[in-house]
Parts: structure tokens; sequence; C-alpha cells
């Protein structure tokens, strides 16, 4: 007989290996780190009073993936991909189809080397005894 916490190992690795970083309206005009190489995602409500348009990217390489409507009440799902090393901000306009829709979702990602936080705590001195 064949343990079936075993047959669960595959399948947890799966899902584990397909997460993504997913900001979503609460995290408008913050900034968040990410590590180069990682994908993201912006999930915002699409209803009538936050039509999203198309993002814009200024500041480091962010690669946009595309867009998807999920969920049931809707949600506009932004895919990214963070190729570049630095900061960038992403902007959500309204579609402009809505002239009663909120300003811009605005969010700025600050993006680490991969292999910059292992490389900082190398760089640190060892710490003192006091004995």
């Amino acid at each position: 007989m064949v343990n079936r916490a075993l047959l669960l190992i595959p399948a947890l690795l799966v899902v584990a290996g397909c997460s993504e970083i997913v900001f979503t309206d609460s995290d408008e005009g913050s900034t968040r780190e990410l590590r180069q190489g990682s994908s993201f995602a912006v999930s915002l409500p699409a209803d009538a009073s936050r039509a999203a348009g198309e993002p814009r990217v200024e500041g480091a390489y962010i690669r946009y993936l595309g867009k998807s409507v999920q969920g049931d009440p809707g949600r506009n799902v932004y895919r990214f991909s963070a190729e570049g090393v630095g900061e960038a901000d992403i902007r959500i306009p309204p579609d402009g189809s809505n002239p009663g829709a909120s300003a811009a979702y605005v969010i700025r990602v600050r993006i680490n080397r991969i292999s910059e936080s292992h490389r900082d705590l190398q760089s640190q001195p060892p710490p003192q005894s006091r004995y």
C-alpha cells in the first residue's frame, strides 16, 4: 500500500512553484521589494469605479505580461516580470470610458539582485561576544 502523504508531495511542489506575489488596491501608493527574475501581479476590482486601462512602467526594466479578468465579482489581474534591477513606478490609469473612475493606481517596486541580500549578509562583521 502506498503512503498517501507521498502522493501529495508532487502536487504540493507544483502548487508552490506556481505562486506569485500579488499586490492589490491596499498596496496602492506603497513601495514593495522584489527579487530580480520574480513574477508578480496587480489585482484590482473590475468595477465601474476602478475601470483600469493599460499599465505604464517608468524606471527599472519590468516586462508587462498581460491582463486577465478573474473571479466573481471580477478582478483585473495585470501580470509582470521583474527583469531589471532598481526602482520603477507602475501606473494603471482609468480606461477612459468611465468619466467617474478614480485616479490612476500607482505602486513603486524596488527590484534587488538575486544575490544582493546574500552578499549583504556576508559583508556584515560577525557579532561580537559580550563575554
